[in-house]
């Protein structure tokens, strides 16, 4: 059996607070863990209740527990050891973190005579766990457009991948790419254009549908996973974005304002697919954007792209397939792309031979565009730099 004495000298230097109380919840003992811990000596804690504005514990959602939810109470009414994470009242006046335990104490009949409740500082904790938490997120933001980083896009499209083939959430990609954004840096400055994509990343961040998200994707590209997307709800999504985009300008130091436009290539997740095969679609579908021009949004369709046919002035831009007699059954996204393009301009060409045939004027103009725009990118043509 421990002596009384022992039993002092372990509560005099136990690392944890301590202190008991009897049926009616006052104090009776308190080591100089809970002196250290809570701030209050033995002399200010003994002999009053733990309720009387003494500890006064809340939890994560400041709700007062001794008023209703306090673990001690609770184990004294039914008798089962209990843990939870609470906030004491320092002496001082601030919140301290601590993880309680209360455990009841019975006599010899086995009849509640009271309870311990002894409490860990876990302030230290408390500080790694925000610590953790602050690095995590640090690890997953871009720190220039504060949206989510590369990393975390890849693990979030392995994740909407893995759900896809589990249990059939699908989901679309788009690939969101600043139209010569090269040019912004030359002729501005590194510092305007990244305030231009900030500006572009922001537009795009409040521009999504609840349940989308965007990441940096590298240098000024963009990409977003939009969640439960069709090819035309992801069609619909990519061209409110190139709109608010368009409409959107970011302030130069000399007080004007400049505006930027966008390219978006778009698929949707297919099962089977890998995060591979599906941005090799989406890329596929984005490099038929610059070749037509840019500003506009161009949407895998199955395995190949499709994408809006440019118009003329007066008619209205029709969806189209690209799908057209001698695309490749074969090959590569990228190369098939290419073909694919190649197939569009000489169409394209064909069309503005004859209008200026007709007028002399050259009207073709790609979707999204303000200006007239002359195709002169023909079958076997360089692609034009980003």
């Amino acid at each position: 059996m421990v002596s009384a004495s022992l039993e002092h000298d372990i509560l005099e230097h136990l690392y944890d607070g301590v202190y008991v109380v009897d049926r009616q919840r006052v104090i009776r003992t308190w080591n100089p863990a809970a002196q250290r811990i809570s701030g209050f000596t033995a002399g200010e804690a003994v002999g009053r209740r733990c309720r009387d504005n003494l500890l006064c514990h809340v939890d994560d959602r400041g709700r007062q527990l001794c008023r209703r939810g306090c673990p001690l109470a609770a184990t004294m009414k039914d008798g089962q050891p209990r843990e939870q994470r609470v906030y004491l009242q320092h002496r001082e006046g601030h919140r301290v973190p601590v993880e309680v335990r209360a455990s009841a104490l019975r006599d010899e009949h086995g009849v509640i005579v009271g309870a311990v409740e002894i409490f860990t500082d876990n302030s230290r904790g408390e500080r790694e766990r925000r610590r953790l938490q602050e690095l995590e997120k640090l690890a997953h933001v871009d720190g220039l457009t504060g949206i989510a980083n590369r990393r975390c896009f890849d693990l979030a499209l392995e994740e909407r991948l893995s759900r896809l083939t589990s249990s059939g959430a699908g989901f679309g990609l788009l690939l969101i790419d600043i139209d010569h954004f090269k040019a912004v840096n030359d002729t501005h400055g590194h510092p305007m254009g990244d305030r231009v994509l900030r500006t572009v990343a922001r537009t795009v961040a409040l521009g999504m549908r609840l349940g989308d998200s965007v990441a940096r994707y590298g240098g000024e590209e963009l990409a977003v996973l939009a969640g439960g997307s069709d090819r035309g709800g992801l069609m619909e999504l990519g061209e409110r974005l190139r709109a608010l985009v368009e409409r959107s300008t970011t302030p130069a130091e000399d007080g004007g304002r400049l505006a930027v436009t966008v390219s978006l290539g778009g698929a949707v997740a297919l099962r089977g697919d890998t995060p591979e095969s599906l941005l090799a679609r989406a890329d596929g579908a984005l490099y038929v954007c610059k070749r037509a021009g840019r500003n506009m949004c161009t949407v895998a369709e199955g395995r190949l792209p499709a994408s809006t046919v440019p118009a003329t002035d007066g008619a209205s831009s029709q969806p189209a397939g690209l799908t057209a007699a001698g695309a490749p059954a074969t090959g590569s996204p990228r190369a098939i792309a290419v073909e694919l393009a190649h197939q569009r301009f000489a169409h394209a060409r064909q069309r503005d031979q004859e209008q200026r045939a007709a007028t002399g004027i050259p009207t073709w103009r790609s979707r999204g565009a303000s200006h007239a725009v002359t195709p002169l990118l023909a079958a076997g043509s360089a692609a034009p730099a980003s």
